[in-house]
């Protein structure tokens, strides 16, 4: 990858587009930073006579796989 302040070529950004496509096809996603990424579920449990609906929340922070050191 390049240096900061670096010029990339053409085709080095079209191999970083096609990289970039593939990992999310795979299910992987780029936050900002490390933490951003969380999803939340909703699931009806059941009935519960005199109580009504009971439904199930789940929540979950999804944490980095590699960390890039500056």
């Amino acid at each position: 990858m390049a240096q900061e302040g670096g010029v990339l070529t053409e085709a080095q950004l079209q191999a970083l587009e096609q990289a970039k496509s593939q990992r999310e096809s795979h299910g992987e996603i780029e936050t900002q930073h490390p933490g951003y990424l969380g999803a939340q579920d909703t699931y009806y449990v059941g009935n519960i006579k005199g109580i009504g609906r009971i439904y199930q929340q789940n929540g979950r922070k999804f944490k980095p796989r590699h960390l890039l050191a500056p």
